[in-house]
């Protein structure tokens, strides 16, 4: 059980450092884009996959860390309610 719990620690630390990450290097590529282009239709034709690719890092990088808090809480708790001695 304690290897389970280590386990999805791991995961959501994992998962908030890669989220992190990969939305560091999406929005500086999108401002360097930008600013060598100096295009318009590019900020029209790319803001909406951005804004999508961002909000699926947010949740990526705040949902999982979240889940796998619950499950560690709920794992921690189990052998509190536990009736087998």
């Amino acid at each position: 059980m304690d290897g389970l719990i280590t386990w999805l620690t791991g995961v959501g630390s994992w998962a908030w450092h890669v989220s992190l990450s990969l939305g560091v290097v999406l929005n500086v590529v999108a401002v360097l884009a930008v600013a060598a282009t100096r295009s318009r239709a590019l900020v029209d034709r790319w803001t909406g996959p951005w804004l999508v690719a961002n909000c699926g890092l947010v949740a990526f990088g705040a949902g999982l860390p979240a889940i796998s808090w619950c499950l560690r809480m709920a794992l921690a708790a189990l052998p509190t309610f536990s009736l087998a001695k």
